[in-house]
């Protein structure tokens, strides 16, 4: 009793570290946004740089994605295409990620991407990419290799 009630106070612990490393990144969003040298005079202007940020703070919540049943794994669509969709999928595991962090933080990378395609104009054929299956190796979640990313 006492191992899981350690179990689950070590991963609320490891949770709330990174919804802090999540806000941290996403205030360095903004502040980069509004005072890159890039920016000046350009209040809200979206970067890549904003983009990386979060998406190294989605790929450090994923982590190496450890599970040890399929149904722990699922798919994280991430990014907007121009012409609409998401630009690629990543698998997690539930058992190492927090799946609302996930969530809120793809939402707000694929806002960005969404932002950036429109800033920058930019274009795609408007091929549909269907969300691809997870798979389970060697106690991994990854994107079946038939999908393309």
């Amino acid at each position: 009793m006492k191992q899981l009630v350690m179990k689950q106070m070590v991963k609320q612990t490891i949770n709330l570290a990174t919804l802090l490393g999540a806000t941290l990144a996403l205030t360095a969003c903004a502040i980069s946004s509004q005072e890159g040298p890039s920016n000046m005079g350009k209040p809200g202007v979206v970067t890549q740089d904003n983009q990386e940020n979060l998406m190294s703070a989605i790929l450090n919540e994923i982590g190496a994605a450890k599970a040890s049943e399929l149904s722990q794994c699922k798919v994280l669509p991430v990014g907007q295409r121009p012409c609409g969709g998401p630009a690629r999928y990543l698998a997690y595991s539930t058992i190492t990620s927090d799946q609302a962090t996930l969530e809120m933080l793809a939402q707000r990378y694929n806002a960005l991407s969404a932002e950036l395609n429109e800033q920058e104009g930019l274009m795609s054929t408007c091929e549909v990419m269907p969300e691809p299956t997870v798979q389970l190796v060697n106690g991994q979640c990854t994107i079946s290799q038939s999908a393309s990313q």
